[in-house]
């Protein structure tokens, strides 16, 4: 147990140093787009499919949650990852306010629990605050319809189509 909680700092350390980077690269392929650019960094994970990866990148990339730190198959220790249906969400907090009242440390977080997101921040959300507010308190990204809206899980049927 003491092993996982160093391990899980230092990954901490290794993905809040390119957080920026991280998050862009995560943003490009979780829509299914441009090819994942993971770096080299070889820190083996096995991932719930039963395959090595060279890092939780990279398994984020091929889709899949982990199973375990290390090459598979995993050793006897249980598994602190994402789960098959869930992806590993970057170590970036940038929160917002689940349909649950819940605050999450950002969009993927709520993603994992099957929530949507009500507003950016801390809950309990302003009267009029939404993900990219227009003149009528709906999210602007209901109106035009983007991809962006149904990654975050954000609720558009309180807003009128238009």
């Amino acid at each position: 147990m003491k092993n996982l909680i160093i391990f899980t700092i230092v990954l901490g350390a290794i993905f809040v140093e390119g957080q920026d980077d991280f998050q862009e690269e995560t943003d490009e392929y979780s829509d299914g787009g441009a090819a994942c650019e993971c770096g080299e960094l070889y820190q083996p994970v096995c991932g719930q499919n039963g395959q090595t990866y060279s890092n939780a990148c990279d398994a984020e990339c091929n889709q899949t949650g982990l199973q375990c730190e290390g090459e598979c198959p995993c050793q006897g220790f249980p598994s602190n990852f994402a789960t098959k249906n869930q992806r590993l969400c970057p170590f970036v907090i940038k929160k917002v306010c689940g349909d649950n009242g819940k605050t999450y440390d950002n969009a993927c977080k709520a993603d994992n629990d099957d929530v949507k997101i009500q507003c950016e921040g801390d809950c309990p959300c302003a009267e009029n605050a939404a993900v990219g507010s227009d003149d009528e308190g709906c999210p602007s990204c209901c109106s035009t319809r983007s991809p962006e809206c149904r990654r975050q899980r954000v609720d558009c049927s309180q807003c009128s189509r238009k």
